[in-house]
Order: structure tokens, then sequence, then C-alpha cells
């Protein structure tokens, strides 16, 4: 069975379903920070006196970018559960970490934030290991 376990993430369909996991993983995070930060401007700018007040709520509901990233959650839970039909979850999971490092990428280079040199050491970890436990599979 070890065998099958570690050829599964050989399996093109494997590789191309985690990918779109991970992807809109990164997509959704990136939507749902984008919806936060302008439902939270425009509630300040509104002078509203409560972060969860009822300016703020209503930015988020309302926001199309939120309603995208739920849409990207939902394309995510397909496609992981179908990963999950495929391969186990000690070796699936840990593949799917890829959406942090990911995610660090997309927030320097789409949002602008600074990554700190210990955040890139993480990243670089956290690649490592995945790299480890896809090529030892089960």
């Amino acid at each position: 069975m070890n065998e099958t376990i570690h050829s599964s993430l050989a399996n093109p369909t494997v590789i191309l379903l985690l990918t779109i996991a991970i992807l809109t993983e990164i997509a959704r995070e990136i939507c749902l920070k984008m919806g936060a930060d302008k439902s939270h401007n425009e509630s300040k700018a509104k002078k509203a006196t409560r972060f969860f007040g009822a300016s703020y709520l209503s930015g988020v509901i309302g926001s199309p970018i939120i309603w995208l990233g739920f849409l990207f959650w939902f394309v995510e839970i397909i496609s992981w559960v179908m990963v999950l039909a495929r391969v186990p979850l000690n070796i699936a999971f840990p593949m799917m970490s890829l959406y942090y490092c990911g995610t660090v990428l997309a927030g320097k280079f789409i949002l602008g934030e600074k990554i700190s040199t210990r955040k890139w050491v993480g990243v670089i970890s956290i690649t490592i290991g995945v790299a480890i436990i896809g090529s030892i599979g089960g």
C-alpha cells in the first residue's frame, strides 16, 4: 500500500487538484484580507465607533471581493475533498501547507507587505519539509 500512496503523488490528477486547492486557498486569503481592509477603512472614514459595528459588518457582507473569497473557498473545498479521496491525510495535509508559503509571497507581491528574514527562513523550512514528506511518501 505504501507504494500506492507514494505513487499517488506522482499522479498528474492529484498534482493538479493539490495545485488548485493551494492556489484557491491563497486567492481566498488575499480576497478576504483586501475586503477586510477595505471595509475597515470605510468604517473608519464613517467614524464608526466600534470595529464590529453595523457599518463594518455591512461593508464586509456587501463586499464583492469578500464574496469572491468565499467562491475561492468553495472551489478549494471541492478540490481538497477530491485530493483526500486519492491521498492519505498524513501526506496530503503537509502538501497543503505550501499555501502558507504562497500566501506569504502573495502578501509581499500583491499587498506590498514586508517579510522579515525570520519569516523567509520559515517559508524555506516549510518548503523543505514538504519536499521531504513528498519524497518519502507514506
